[in-house]
């Protein structure tokens, strides 16, 4: 909340420099969603190519050992290039990042396990509430009551959200639930926890050094991973002598987990953790949805759906969102903007932007 004596219109170069960051700012978590639409594809041609070595796995632990593995290897890629960093970590970087990826990582397996079922398309459309409750989490747990213009942004990117996923392909076959609603919950469940997520980075990511914060979320994503794993059908069967050698030999399993270690990972989520407490929660929460727009776009380029009217409409709708994400974060920046402390660099200090 601003103070009634803020200036409404600084003079100041500050100004300038506020809304500079918050640009930045929202084109880093534009290029994290990104990332993330590759890692979608990249991760189906990867695992699809795993289980045809191990055809006694299934789904389930393929997918949840590929993640562990991605993370664990994220954590040591990162810590290699960020080593001068790794040192003197606070308690609030290890905190934190723990709880970052313990969330990420039971966020990720509960989607996953929901997704068995229900629809893809009652999945994404279920999913897609992280952005209504984000700023309901906002005014509730940090008491800042998200702008006009903020809910108008999240009722567009929620529209866009069920336009994507109301006509993408549906299952052929769902299995049968032990109990009704049950693969609904899990994903509603899976949704509650990306949205404690998203809360975590703006609360820990406001007063941590961004690459210890991180290193620890992927330790911590990449363990939960790997310790649910074995619980799934077949977990055993990846671990098979012949099967490793041969999967350890092929190009497709090779690029798929270095381009989801490399950009989906490591350079994601130190976007994310560094720049997303630059904005509020619920405008982090609006720009995310650009995710299904961009793994749509990558599908669709390696062949796994068609073009369709609906990516054009929805996409549509959630660049809307986004605009007024943008001009009212440069409106915010513009009215906080004043004598004090200088507002943030982008490439140094955090120093939290309204934004």
């Amino acid at each position: 909340m601003l103070d009634a004596s803020t200036p409404a219109l600084p003079s100041s170069g500050d100004s300038v420099r506020a809304m500079r960051a918050v640009r930045v700012a929202i084109l880093a978590l534009v290029v994290t969603n990104v990332f993330w639409g590759w890692s979608f594809p990249a991760m189906k041609v990867g695992t699809m190519r795993i289980e045809e070595y191990a055809p006694q796995a299934g789904e389930l632990a393929v997918r949840a050992a590929y993640m562990g593995v991605r993370f664990l290897a994220a954590a040591l890629l990162y810590a290699l290039v960020a080593w001068r960093s790794m040192r003197g970590f606070s308690r609030d970087e290890v905190l934190g990042g723990t709880l970052i990826g313990i969330s990420l990582g039971l966020g990720m397996l509960l989607q996953l396990v929901g997704l068995r079922y229900v629809h893809p398309s009652t999945s994404g459309f279920l999913t897609s509430l992280v952005v209504v409750f984000l700023p309901v989490a906002q005014a509730l747990v940090l008491r800042r009551m998200p702008g006009r213009m903020t809910w108008i942004a999240v009722a567009l990117a929620l529209s866009g959200s069920v336009a994507l996923s109301s006509s993408g392909a549906s299952a052929a076959d769902v299995a049968a639930a032990p109990f009704p609603y049950f693969g609904e919950l899990l994903t509603v469940g899976a949704a509650l926890i990306f949205t404690a997520q998203i809360m975590l980075v703006d609360r820990y990511g406001r007063r941590s050094d961004t690459q210890r914060l991180t290193v620890m979320m992927f330790l911590a994503t990449g363990g939960v991973n790997l310790a649910l794993a074995p619980f799934f059908d077949g977990f055993g069967a990846l671990f098979a002598a012949d099967a490793l050698g041969r999967m350890s030999g092929d190009w497709t399993i090779q690029w798929t987990v270095a381009t989801t270690i490399v950009f989906c990972s490591v350079g994601s989520f130190h976007l994310m953790n560094k720049y997303q407490p630059f904005v509020t929660p619920a405008k982090a929460g609006v720009i995310y949805c650009l995710e299904p727009i961009f793994a749509s776009a990558f599908s669709i380029w390696l062949g796994f759906e068609a073009a369709r009217l609906a990516l054009l409409g929805g996409g549509g709708l959630i660049l809307c969102g986004l605009g007024l994400v943008v001009w009212e974060g440069q409106q915010d920046a513009k009215r906080a903007a004043g004598p004090g402390p200088e507002p943030p660099d982008p490439g140094g200090h955090k120093q939290i932007s309204p934004g």
